[in-house]
């Protein structure tokens, strides 16, 4: 079995804003090649995903960071898919040396191409979706730098097999914490 997935894409963006206010508002789109071969027998399908966004900022020490994307799907016969998926987050820099962050959102991704073009369920499914929230903190010093952070995200219609052998869509959760040390010199990071 093979398969084959080829992406090209394309992104336009506008920006603008003044003072402490910040916008963008962009378009991205990718054109999708789904080929899936399992000995003489040959699945592919053409499909295109074009997600308008916008986000606006605010703020100086304390900044609001919010927008909302609309993610799509179009796969060649079948019905087109779209969710929105809003996002925010806020960053707080009470001193030149600490910031404290904190962020929530949802996005939606096309399931794998396997299942979505590769078998006839697979023009039924939805998009994936995630939702998650996570926190953390930045501290400077010098050319030093560590940041550190946790997250956690739910997510849901995960396409998998059913025990009657159909497609549908399954549950997860995943939780991590990241942590990054970075030391700048003015040649070197």
């Amino acid at each position: 079995q093979s398969t084959v997935e080829y992406f090209p894409g394309l992104r336009a963006e506008l920006h603008g804003g003044w003072k402490s206010f910040k916008w963008v508002a962009g378009a991205e789109g990718e054109y999708r090649t789904y080929r899936i071969r399992q000995a003489n027998n040959l699945r592919e399908a053409p499909a295109q995903l074009v997600d308008p966004y916008v986000e606006a900022r605010v703020g100086g020490a304390l900044m609001l960071d919010a927008g909302v994307r609309l993610e799509t799907l179009f796969v060649k016969d079948q019905l087109p898919r779209a969710e929105f998926s809003p996002r925010g987050a806020l960053r707080w820099r009470p001193t030149d040396w600490l910031e404290l962050n904190a962020e929530a959102g949802r996005s939606h991704r096309p399931p794998n191409a396997a299942y979505l073009v590769g078998l006839p369920d697979g023009a039924y499914l939805g998009l994936e979706r995630a939702d998650a929230i996570g926190g953390g903190a930045r501290v400077v010093a010098g050319p030093w730098s560590f940041q550190a952070g946790g997250w956690t995200r739910w997510m849901r219609n995960l396409a998998t097999f059913e025990r009657d052998g159909s497609l549908g869509g399954s549950y997860g959760r995943a939780t991590g914490f990241e942590g990054q040390v970075t030391v700048d010199w003015p040649d070197l990071s």
